[in-house]
């Protein structure tokens, strides 16, 4: 391959190892795929958009599993097969092996770009997540999950109610029926000044 054996084409800071992979991609796949300035290929494949996705997932579910063994347990759900860990731990470890797959095999080599990114949508999503975060106790898990979800799917174009409705109601009780009722997890699904005393 032109640029990658000694003495062929200019140099370049593509290290031997990956000279060596390079040089026995099949022919189909150097024309194809990997047809690039070997010049460019260190920066590619450290820098594509893919693998920065997958870091970020990578540090994020890390943390995620870290944190979830703050999750206070009470002395019965010590041994107990299913606990308010368990759902946490089997996210982190899942989300870390997929991350792990990304930065490993990244479905594009395509370099991110920054420009045309719809910045405000992104920031009013971490805006509604904090409040979300911090209304979800004072409102109850239904009705704070129920509108998280219905703002989100408006943000995004949604426009017709009773459709934001019959997604998002039924969605989040589902959900909290199979918290509470299928594992044993209690949610408090009710606004505080609607609990019992």
């Amino acid at each position: 391959m032109m640029g990658l054996r000694s003495g062929e084409g200019p140099t370049h800071p593509l290290p031997a190892f990956f000279c060596f992979l390079f040089d026995r991609l099949p022919a189909s796949a150097r024309k194809e795929r990997w047809a690039i300035d070997p010049n460019e290929w260190t920066r590619i494949m450290l820098l594509c958009k893919d693998r920065i996705g997958g870091l970020l997932l990578l540090a994020f579910s890390i943390t995620y599993g870290l944190l979830s063994q703050n999750i206070h347990l009470l002395p019965f759900q010590a041994n107990a097969a299913f606990h308010a860990r368990t759902m946490p731990e089997v996210l982190a470890v899942m989300a870390t092996g997929l991350s792990l797959l990304i930065i490993l095999f990244p479905a594009s080599l395509e370099a991110p770009r920054f420009s045309g990114l719809n910045w405000g949508l992104g920031f009013a999503f971490l805006a509604l997540m904090s409040a979300y975060g911090f209304l979800v106790r004072p409102m109850g898990f239904l009705l704070a999950t129920s509108l998280f979800l219905m703002i989100g799917f408006a943000m995004l174009g949604e426009r017709k109610v009773w459709r934001l409705v019959l997604v998002a109601v039924p969605a989040v009780v589902a959900f909290w029926a199979l918290m509470t009722i299928g594992l044993d997890v209690f949610i408090e699904p009710l606004p505080s000044f609607m609990k019992g005393s």
